[in-house]
């Protein structure tokens, strides 16, 4: 499994953005904590597979978090439809 980590600021609220590919549930996935917070909920997790969404739409999650402008290699990979 690939897991890269980012810091993001939206709203005025600081983030920490995971993203990666889960080989054994060949997945991409996003999991999204408010920064500092101690909630065990995340404030967002999506898997493509888990939850049933196409790529385009995890495309769309990974630019709303930053996930484009901070690795856009991993996106081009999400775009190919290949792990990385």
């Amino acid at each position: 499994m690939s897991r890269y980590s980012h810091k993001f600021t939206k709203d005025d609220v600081n983030y920490v953005v995971s993203h990666g590919y889960d080989n054994p549930l060949q997945e991409y996935f996003l999991h999204v904590e408010i920064e500092g917070s101690e909630e065990d909920e995340p404030h967002v997790w999506e898997g493509n597979r888990t939850s049933g969404k196409c790529n385009s739409d995890m495309m769309n999650l990974y630019t709303e978090w930053g996930v484009e402008e901070h690795f856009p290699n991993n996106f081009s990979m999400l775009t190919m439809d290949l792990p990385f």
